[in-house]
């Protein structure tokens, strides 16, 4: 169990890198990567820590919890919570800000808002659905 998480840990924090990267370019007309350690090392590492997390996370939810309107309400929950508490963590403990949704409607201290939590309900069904396999 603990190799697996490990595994799903670094496969999630690849592929968030992959998904955030892609989503910050198509926002921004221009190639754009923001990350963990291009911020704090000033360059490119293809891994998001956040996301490893969070897909260990998707992954618990979906080996305890069944009901598959309960898993959406889990992914949106616990991804949110990840997210702002990661947000938290890097401003005040490393004292950067990698990402700033102050300004999206109904936001929490720019550090999640609601269209983020339905992009985490999204990828956290598609991965449940993944792990059926």
């Amino acid at each position: 169990m603990k190799l697996r998480l490990l595994i799903l840990f670094i496969i999630g924090g690849i592929v968030g890198f992959i998904i955030d990267t892609t989503y910050r370019s198509v926002a921004e007309l221009t190639f754009s990567h923001q990350g963990f350690a291009t911020s704090l090392f000033g360059f490119t590492f293809p891994f998001l820590p956040i996301y490893g997390f969070g897909l260990v996370i998707i992954y618990l939810i979906h080996r305890f919890v069944k009901n598959i309107a309960y898993k959406a309400i889990f992914f949106g929950l616990s991804l949110a919570l990840l997210e702002f508490f990661g947000g938290m963590f890097t401003k005040l403990v490393l004292g950067t800000r990698l990402w700033d949704y102050s300004t999206n409607t109904l936001n929490i201290l720019g550090h999640t808002d609601a269209l983020h939590i339905i992009y985490w309900v999204v990828l956290g069904l598609l991965a449940d659905y993944v792990f059926k396999r």
